[in-house]
């Protein structure tokens, strides 16, 4: 119980994916991610004073006070530059291309932990 609020169906789907093909493409194209991504985003970001837009093709909050592009991710892509999941690379440049320096952050701490 105490970790309950912790889980999440959606990761749930994903984490089966990847126990049944260790190849399975993991990311936000999976239809159990798609009412949460038309969902969160835009009060996400505009709770906390965001700009709503999106980097190629994933949800982002614009910080025009300094110039971060809050990018909302897969809570299983790794952050690590040299290992991005190819649609957050490109968000990435989309973001340094137009200036702004990229912030990650989890869609699952996003909505769990909006204001940390």
């Amino acid at each position: 119980m105490a970790y309950h609020s912790l889980l999440d169906w959606r990761l749930g789907l994903d984490m089966v994916n990847l126990a049944l093909d260790p190849n399975a493409q993991i990311g936000f194209g999976e239809p159990q991610w798609n009412f949460l991504l038309t969902q969160a985003p835009q009060s996400y970001f505009t709770g906390l004073g965001l700009i709503p837009r999106t980097l190629a093709g994933l949800p982002a909050g614009i910080n025009p006070m300094n110039n971060e592009a809050v990018i909302l991710i897969h809570p299983l892509w790794d952050t690590d530059r040299s290992n991005y999941h190819p649609s957050l690379a490109v968000a990435v440049a989309a973001a340094e291309r137009e200036g702004f320096s990229p912030v990650l952050r989890s869609i699952f701490r996003a909505t769990r932990f909006p204001y940390e």
